[in-house]
């Protein structure tokens, strides 16, 4: 497969053919084709459509105007907090998961539309998103267990830069992503979403759920335990600087934002690199 608007081609190919492809003059860099997972708790991610402004300096609060393309596991259009006027704000839906499986069987991605764009009609609007008048494009690369390969995202990305205009796409939000195993400068994600982001698109990148390992290194008050956090832990592509990369919070229960502190289960920076 050939993306046009990232520079990028897939392809299957001998492993003991490798070398001399990468040896080639007209190839700048050979990269495996890394899976990649849904990466998202409960935190407000999409942040993008309510940031953004219009010609006229008018900050679109509401999103309202704006498209935002979630690519992740699907969107169940049909959702009551989707809809404006009986119609489903989810303008369309384009499959680049591989799966056979239709909608969103895994949950995963009609969470994170609802989190950038729902609008609280299921819960008479006690849980409506961050921009809950934006349109939305359901761009599945997931599959029914969240997960996906490199190049679903990349075929994902070349569409969007393709078709913004078409659909008005102003935002991208991405709540997946991978261990990060080289610099942005060559990570085939990271050079995607660099490409998207010149095209004139937000991307919106989680941190990522890796904020902590699992060894023991004290006790609570509660006797709980005290998990040694774990920095450069943020993963691709949310490590390149292109992007804004949103970690998540935890509120200790209460509804005042200044308690709020970094998720133990959110990545952090650092990056890698």
């Amino acid at each position: 497969s050939s993306f046009t608007s990232l520079n990028t081609i897939v392809a299957d190919v001998p492993l003991n053919e490798i070398n001399a492809i990468a040896a080639r003059a007209d190839v700048l860099y050979v990269s495996p084709d890394r899976p990649v997972k849904a990466e998202m708790n409960v935190t407000t991610e999409a942040v993008g459509a309510a940031q953004l402004v219009n010609g006229t300096g008018t900050t679109k609060a509401t999103g309202k105007g704006v498209t935002i393309a979630v690519l992740d596991s699907g969107i169940s259009a049909n959702h009551p907090d989707f809809a404006r006027n009986n119609n489903s704000r989810v303008l369309t839906s384009v499959d680049f998961s591989g799966s056979s499986r239709t909608g969103d069987a895994d949950g995963h991605g009609t969470g994170v539309a609802g989190v950038a764009a729902g609008n609280g009609a299921a819960s008479s609007g006690s849980y409506a998103g961050v921009a809950p008048e934006a349109n939305l494009v359901d761009v599945r690369v997931l599959d029914e267990n969240g997960v996906g390969r490199t190049s679903n995202v990349l075929a994902a990305l070349n569409w969007v830069i393709q078709n913004s205009g078409r659909y008005n796409i102003g935002v991208v939000n991405m709540s997946l992503g991978s261990p990060v195993r080289e610099s942005f400068h060559t990570d085939p994600l990271g050079k995607a979403v660099e490409l998207t982001v010149r095209a004139g698109i937000t991307v919106v990148c989680s941190a990522g759920n890796m904020g902590r390992t699992e060894e023991v290194v004290g006790t609570n008050a509660d006797g709980s335990p005290i998990y040694q956090l774990a920095y450069g832990a943020i993963t691709s592509p949310a490590n390149s600087p292109y992007v804004i990369t949103v970690g998540a919070t935890d509120s200790h229960s209460t509804a005042n934002r200044s308690d709020g502190t970094v998720a133990s289960f959110s990545s952090r920076g650092p990056t890698r690199f």
